[in-house]
Formats: C-alpha cells, structure tokens, sequence
C-alpha cells in the first residue's frame, strides 16, 4: 500500500507542479488510499481541526476576494490531518509551512508568477507520519 500512496504522491505532485491541476481519479484514489491508511486508528480530533482551518481559509478568501488554496488543497488537508495524532497536528502544519514558503519562494524565482502549487507541500510530510504510525 505505501507503494501505492508513493506512486500516487509524485504523479500528483507531477500534475499539480506541470499543470497547476490535479487529475480526478489519482486525486481520489490518493484520498482513499490515505483514508484506508487511517480507518484502523483515525484521528478525529485532527481531522476536525484540518475541517476548521478550511473554513476559515475559505471565510479569508471569501473577504480578500481572493483564492488561497485551490480544491484539490482544501479537500487533502482534513483528509491527511487523519493520519496524524493531535499533539503531531502543529510538526506537520509546521512542515507544510516550510514547504510552501520554499515551493513560493522558487515558484516566484524561476517562473515570476504569483501561484505557486501547494499540493507538494501538504503530501511530502505526511508521509513521516504514514512511515511512522501505519501498520504494514
């Protein structure tokens, strides 16, 4: 299954980096990879907290009249903040975060435009959490 997740992963990443768009049918099959994954010992709390931080970026973009994340982004966060245990949510929002700002900071440098692919920076450290909590 880790396999499986990996080659999704980078086909994802590949589309969203190339394309700025994410096919439908890896994008589901990702998802439900990483909910099965999660099934056995599911973070509720987590993915309550991914469903929140959606909502209010959604209510910020609503405001600024402005997209942040794109929907491929808003329907992973909760989904991946299944597989990480509460006091682990701030190291992965940590990690995202880091990603995002180097992907931002290259994406600006090398092509000069403003959007940037998100994608990448939520899947890479959820795979820390899917090595060290899922069951083989």
């Amino acid at each position: 299954m880790i396999l499986i997740l990996l080659l999704l992963a980078i086909i994802l990443m590949g589309y969203d980096c190339r394309y700025r768009s994410v096919p439908l049918i890896p994008f589901v099959l990702f998802c439900l990879c990483v909910v099965s994954q999660g099934w056995s010992n599911p973070h509720w709390e987590s993915c309550g907290m991914g469903c929140v931080l959606v909502m209010l970026c959604s209510g910020a973009e609503y405001l600024f009249k402005r997209p942040f994340l794109g929907i491929a982004d808003k329907i992973l966060l909760p989904i991946s903040l299944m597989l990480v245990p509460l006091p682990e949510v701030g190291l992965y929002l940590v990690g995202v975060g880091a990603l995002g700002l180097i992907l931002s900071l290259f994406w600006r440098r090398v092509y000069g435009v403003e959007y940037f692919p998100f994608l990448p920076a939520l899947i890479t450290p959820l795979f820390r959490f899917i090595l060290k909590y899922v069951d083989f």
